[in-house]
């Protein structure tokens, strides 16, 4: 284990007592986010319990793809030696997050890349990744939709899920998870532009 490693890891885990680490603007900005659209909203319906039972470990970074990947990879250790935490969110702050200049963007799109084959490489059967972003946006749909708001996120954010917990959706839903996708694209058209822009930037 390397010692950026070891350091990052370390945070993480005074962060399991203390939760002093987590307290930064942007992971509670995060926090925030997470209970106030994703749970009360019900736009995932398997995140409330994980959420109720304080499973949800966040966390954040600063810095270059190589710190960001550094404290990915002691996210998936530490999710992959304990059973306390259901799911992880690595919030990027500076520069990912300070910036929605487009050459950043492009940085976040390859260092998407980057941490899907970290996850992929060290625990393919275990972990999966999934991302969110402040200017997210589905192809296909109109740039003024207030859809696209349902994948967006106060700063942009790594989720690592197990496969143990998707597995639990497919059993629910199947396949075809179309009837959570059709639910949600309505209700974020309910809720309208000004409800989302309380927690993050829309581009209107």
């Amino acid at each position: 284990m390397t010692s950026r490693l070891r350091s990052s890891l370390f945070r993480i885990n005074k962060a399991l007592t203390s939760h002093a680490s987590l307290s930064t603007p942007a992971t509670q900005a995060t926090a925030n986010w997470l209970r106030a659209v994703v749970v009360a909203q019900g736009f995932c319906p398997f995140a409330k319990a994980p959420v109720q039972l304080d499973q949800v470990l966040i966390t954040s970074s600063q810095g270059s793809s190589s710190a960001v990947l550094a404290t990915l990879e002691a996210c998936l250790l530490e999710l992959a030696s304990h059973t306390r935490y259901e799911t992880a969110l690595i919030v990027l702050e500076e520069p990912f997050g300070t910036s929605l200049d487009f050459r950043i963007f492009s940085d976040f799109l390859v260092l998407l890349d980057e941490a899907a084959e970290l996850c992929s490489r060290l625990h393919a059967d275990s972990f999966s990744l999934a991302s969110f972003h402040p200017d997210y946006q589905f192809a296909g749909i109109a740039t003024e939709s207030v859809i696209h708001a349902i994948h967006r996120s106060p700063f942009p954010t790594l989720h690592v899920l197990r496969e143990s917990s998707l597995d639990r959706v497919r059993e629910a839903y199947g396949q075809d998870t179309s009837v959570i996708t059709d639910r949600n694209e309505s209700h974020a058209e309910e809720l309208g532009h000004d409800f989302f822009r309380k927690f993050y930037r829309l581009k209107t």
